[in-house]
């Protein structure tokens, strides 16, 4: 379904659960879709209104002016909320769209309810300069097979050893970035993630935050989502460790993660933390 935002651009959205249900919105990695969450959307569907967008200038979502940045993202979020009638909403974000939801929790606060940062960071380093300079290549040289190669850095090892990452890939590559558009929009989101500096103004988001690493994570290393939760004045930090505690780990471990974020948004409904604020 498209909506159409006060800042006059369209996003594609799509809406999984029971619409009374507290909302949960699900913010997404540089370049993904608002369709590949995999089995996290059954499991999470089961308890909360879900709600998945396409950035701007992904999927059939409007590309809007000027580049794609972590505050123009934040911003679409708010304004998607005005369009669906949301006050206040649970927010899930993974990779790129955590570096989103920390500038949503700062420019939109009284918008948010709890936060989970999954594989997330607060600064761009030596390493992960590198890392995404690497991952950004080859959407800049308009090469989506390659992109789909080097991406596979976000699963494990034991995943891409097995059966099941034919048909996860089989899954995902139909929704990955293609169009002259939707190549262009995810180097801008690389571009951002390679400029995210955020980590000094993190002490400002004061809501309660579940901050989830993978031990195996080489894109986000668990050290960054610790020092992310080191500067949170309410936050829970948790570590995936062994098989599939990967970038993807979300995806990997479905079961264990979901269970981990069920309790973590039980002990913060909506309604407590908004007269709390």
């Amino acid at each position: 379904m498209m909506q159409e935002l006060s800042t006059g651009i369209r996003l594609s959205v799509t809406e999984f659960g029971d619409p009374e249900a507290e909302p949960l919105l699900m913010v997404t990695g540089a370049g993904g879709s608002k369709d590949g969450w995999g089995p996290l959307i059954r499991a999470l569907a089961t308890r909360y209104r879900l709600i998945c967008f396409d950035y701007r200038g992904l999927g059939e979502s409007d590309a809007g002016d000027g580049p794609l940045s972590m505050d123009t993202a934040a911003d679409d979020m708010a304004a998607l909320l005005d369009t669906l009638g949301i006050t206040r909403t649970h927010v899930l974000a993974w990779s790129f769209g955590s570096g989103v939801a920390q500038a949503f929790a700062l420019r939109h606060a009284e918008r948010l309810g709890a936060l989970v940062l999954w594989s997330t960071w607060g600064r761009t380093d030596g390493y992960m300069r590198a890392m995404f300079t690497a991952l950004r290549y080859p959407f800049a040289r308009r090469d989506p097979e390659t992109a789909v190669s080097v991406l596979r850095l976000v699963f494990s090892p034991e995943l891409l050893r097995s059966p099941a990452a034919g048909e996860l890939l089989e899954e995902l590559l139909p929704l990955f970035p293609r169009t002259e558009k939707q190549l262009r929009t995810t180097v801008e989101q690389w571009d951002a993630a390679l400029a995210h500096d955020i980590l000094d103004r993190l002490p400002s988001i004061t809501g309660p935050t579940l901050v989830v690493a993978g031990e195996k994570d080489v894109l986000c290393p668990p050290r960054m989502g610790q020092a992310v939760a080191a500067r949170l004045p309410d936050a829970r930090y948790e570590v995936f460790c062994g098989p599939g505690s990967s970038h993807a780990l979300g995806l990997e471990r479905p079961d264990e993660f979901s269970t981990l974020v069920f309790g973590f948004l039980a002990d913060h409904p909506l309604a407590a933390l908004a007269g709390a604020r």
